[in-house]
């Protein structure tokens, strides 16, 4: 059974495990996703420094999506049942509900002297999923990096759409002029006039 702890339980339970994340937690969970598209259509991919190739990362981020409109609704609490199924999740840090698009819990894969991990996941529509792609694989600097240019360019850039906007004083936003489609992660690079950034180049 799977329980539901406070984030301070947490911190004090298992904060003192070692605090690098294990790439073996990102392709197990990774893993799952691979076969809930076999069984639901769905899509589901690790991020954050496991996506750009580093050799561990502070935590298990996962991004979820669905191609048809409308299916990622009532997704999250499927594929949590997924992966506490075989024991891979051991704690909730947040209650779960039907309408849940994001989840925090800890993991922890079956192997001799393994520690629990924290894993974020998270469900996005497919419109929605190229920029959070983008956004949640970072890295931090990158992410500044990109919104800076985005803003010059007189866009605003979040982990759900490009918009074009009317900025005033102190770059606030005055207007939302309407969104800029993209069908995936390139797109997103090539409608802001710029050559596509591998997620393994993007550690700065």
């Amino acid at each position: 059974m799977v329980c539901v702890v406070s984030s301070e339980q947490y911190g004090y339970g298992y904060g003192c495990e070692e605090s690098m994340v294990s790439q073996e937690c990102c392709r197990r969970a990774e893993s799952c996703g691979c076969e809930c598209t076999r069984t639901s259509g769905c899509k589901g991919m690790a991020v954050g420094s496991y996506r750009r190739g580093n050799s561990s990362s502070g935590d298990v981020d996962i991004l979820f999506t669905h191609p048809c409109k409308g299916a990622e609704v009532g997704m999250l609490p499927r594929l949590l049942s997924s992966l506490q199924s075989d024991g891979f999740l051991t704690h909730h840090l947040v209650r779960v509900r039907d309408d849940t698009r994001q989840w925090m819990g800890v993991c922890k894969v079956k192997r001799e002297n393994s520690v629990h991990r924290r894993i974020d996941i998270k469900v996005y529509t497919a419109d929605e999923f190229p920029f959070a792609l983008l956004y949640f694989t970072g890295s931090a600097y990158f992410n500044r990096s990109m919104r800076n240019y985005v803003d010059h360019l007189g866009f605003s850039l979040s982990d759900k759409e490009l918009t074009k906007v009317v900025r005033g004083k102190g770059n606030k936003i005055l207007q939302r002029c309407g969104t800029v489609p993209c069908r995936d992660e390139k797109d997103i690079f090539h409608k802001l006039g710029l050559a596509y950034v591998s997620p393994k180049d993007r550690n700065m």
